[in-house]
């Protein structure tokens, strides 16, 4: 590693010096990324991220989804956001979300068409949707692509003319929340939400991906035992107010008191374990057979051993006391930012808020980090 941190400010970080064009996605530089983009749920659509004032009565603003903050696509000025940190070193990079805007809801098969905002941009996610929905989102992010005249879509580096400028993409993908909400029912982990269903379903995306999108790294973040919200909020009387009065309906298995609470957040947990499983399983799949010059596929561990029982309520939206607030997505997106540029052995695996995370300057010699897990 050749960079250094500081504390928050990546303006502080130095210029990375020019270099030349790279001939595989196993040797981007970040300031080589040209075009960002995201497949995912509520999180990475941002969700009550910028929250409500607590007390007041609900309103559509308990609805809202305020991508320009989401941790791995905003855009808004002065986010701390993975979009925002690439921006700094590439200006030119494309896709990153403004603004706020209605919810837009996808859930299995609940999933009306034609949702998208202009300001979403390159950022797929919809509120609600389970790994299924990501074929769909996918599709429409392909179209999204192709419709930019300032994406250059030639196929692979060999077929680029010598004046055309690469478009080297950044896809991340965090998906399966949902699906373990749905998880605590006996026997659900042999059903469509088992571990061999999530995984066939992420290896056709990624298929589909190597095959419709060219000069791409997917990054795909680990899942988190999302349980652990009920511990943080069961006593919290806003939260629980929330609840009782049915203004929010969220991940009923996690929210259920006495042992059959327990029972059912423990398999919703296992169940996450085993999607994460199949992930770094996946990922060494496409990066060993064979590896290719046109596609990556990174796994983030970043929340996977994330306690989220142990963090402060500032951190949960007070739209719902479920989503991720905006001080949340501030360090998840320094958290993902430094993952990428470390193997997999190297990466952090949990976000301690009161540790804090620096942010990473990278220096001429550090590349995205693609070797598969071991």
């Amino acid at each position: 590693m050749s960079g250094n941190s500081v504390d928050d400010d990546i303006e502080a970080c130095p210029n990375l010096p020019p270099r030349a064009k790279p001939t595989s996605v196993h040797d981007l530089r970040i300031d080589d990324v040209r075009v960002i983009a995201a497949l995912g749920d509520s999180i990475t659509a941002a969700f009550g991220a910028n929250g409500v004032q607590r007390g007041d009565p609900p309103s559509m603003r308990n609805t809202m989804e305020d991508r320009g903050i989401s941790f791995s696509m905003g855009g808004d000025d002065g986010a701390f956001t993975l979009a925002n940190f690439i921006q700094r070193f590439e200006p030119r990079v494309r896709g990153a979300s403004i603004g706020s805007h209605r919810a837009e809801i996808c859930y299995g098969v609940l999933c009306p068409p034609m949702q998208y905002h202009e300001n979403d941009r390159l950022n797929a996610a919809q509120s609600g949707a389970m790994i299924p929905n990501l074929i769909a989102e996918l599709e429409h992010l392909i179209r999204a692509m192709k419709s930019d005249s300032d994406i250059n879509w030639a196929s692979d580096f060999k077929s680029l003319k010598l004046a055309a400028v690469p478009s080297e993409q950044l896809l991340t993908i965090f998906i399966g929340n949902n699906d373990a909400c749905l998880g605590c029912a006996p026997g659900s982990g042999s059903t469509y939400l088992s571990p061999a269903a999530y995984e066939a379903t992420m290896r056709a995306l990624l298929e589909r991906i190597q095959t419709a999108i060219p000069r791409v790294v997917v990054n795909i973040m680990m899942g988190f035992n999302v349980s652990q919200v009920y511990d943080l909020t069961v006593e919290d009387p806003y939260c629980q107010g929330l609840r009782r009065a049915g203004t929010v309906f969220e991940c009923v298995c996690a929210f259920l008191p006495g042992p059959m609470g327990e029972a059912n957040r423990q398999r919703m947990d296992v169940l996450t374990q085993q999607y994460n499983a199949r992930l770094q399983s996946l990922a060494r799949f496409y990066n060993t057979h064979p590896r290719s010059d046109s596609f990556a596929v990174i796994v983030d561990p970043l929340l996977s051993n994330v306690r989220v029982k142990e963090w402060n309520l500032k951190f949960l939206s007070n739209s719902d006391c479920f989503h991720p607030a905006a001080e949340a997505h501030a360090l998840m997106a320094k958290g993902v930012w430094w993952n990428l540029f470390r193997p997999p052995t190297s990466k952090r695996t949990k976000l301690v808020p009161d540790e804090g995370i620096p942010v990473w300057c990278p220096g001429r010699a550090d590349r995205i980090a693609t070797q598969p897990p071991e």
